[in-house]
């Protein structure tokens, strides 16, 4: 079954309601079973999102009803970003036929992030 990282920031009301969390973060772990969606995991998180989930879901439109269930409440705000195994990116990676040129084009070119990181520290 696919895996999905869900990030959560907390709302204003959210935040209102911060004594209640972890009894939220229950409730709604069992509305998203509810709607086919399984959570492996609730974490409250230090840093720029407030809250990870790691959620299994058959499709994406059970993820997106999953979602919505929680969204009405108002609490949170949030990203759900579909996460692959090794296994399942080389499946797909073979599926495209780019598994291989992929490969090495991939070591030998930066990320952005990397580039930035990399100009940063240059100027330190």
């Amino acid at each position: 079954m696919p895996t999905y990282v869900v990030l959560y920031t907390l709302t204003e009301k959210g935040r209102r309601e911060i004594g209640d969390l972890a009894d939220r973060m229950d409730q709604a772990a069992a509305r998203a079973q509810s709607t086919g969606v399984k959570v492996i995991g609730n974490y409250v998180t230090l840093g720029a999102y407030d809250l990870v989930t790691v959620v299994e879901a058959p499709d994406d439109a059970t993820i997106a009803r999953g979602s919505a269930a929680i969204l009405e409440r108002g609490n949170v705000a949030s990203m759900t970003m579909r996460a692959f195994t090794s296994d399942e990116w080389r499946r797909a990676t073979r599926a495209t036929g780019g598994a291989k040129s992929g490969a090495s084009k991939s070591a030998t070119t930066k990320s952005g992030a990397a580039k930035a990181r990399s100009a940063a520290s240059r100027r330190m």
